[in-house]
């Protein structure tokens, strides 16, 4: 059995296919102003800087960005400040807001997460006190705000549409 195409048809199958997987990428939603608190903290220190992303609880939308000023940078690693940061959650939480993730910044070049990165998202992900599905992991390098998610039970990060309102 033999099949011919041409180039048109090509590109509408892949078109088509292109529309199928675009809803499976998922979107990192994050206001104007939390993003651009996120991008100024995070560009202003050494790599490998923090902070915490809040939003509504129950939506998807990051509406803000604290910087852990408690936590503690080396060149290659962060330690969560997880004191201070609970403590935010506290104040928080009344107010309707929720924890979404923690975006941190790297050394020019490297631009996805690190191993540890991973295994602290999926440290968050195991602890019985936390409900979420998925931890927002965006990163902070060379001056761009690259979008990043991890699931429950998934080794890997998933790189994410980001848009800003």
């Amino acid at each position: 059995m033999r099949f011919e195409f041409t180039a048109g048809d090509v590109i509408e199958f892949a078109a088509g296919l292109a529309g199928l997987f675009a809803g499976l990428r998922p979107r990192l939603l994050v206001a104007a102003t939390a993003y651009a608190a996120c991008l100024r903290e995070l560009s202003a220190r050494e790599p490998e800087f923090g902070g915490l992303l809040l939003g509504p609880a129950g939506h998807p939308a990051v509406t803000h960005f604290v910087p852990d000023l408690t936590g503690a940078a080396a060149p290659s690693s962060f330690t969560v400040g997880a004191a201070r940061l609970n403590e935010i959650l506290r104040q928080y939480v009344p107010l309707g807001l929720e924890g979404k993730g923690f975006a941190h910044s790297h050394p020019s070049g490297f631009d996805r997460l690190s191993p540890a990165d991973l295994r602290y998202a999926a440290k968050l992900l195991a602890n019985p006190r936390n409900d979420a599905a998925e931890v927002l992991m965006p990163v902070v390098c060379d001056g761009r705000f690259l979008p990043f998610v991890v699931r429950r039970g998934r080794r890997r990060a998933v790189s994410a549409e980001l848009v800003v309102f």
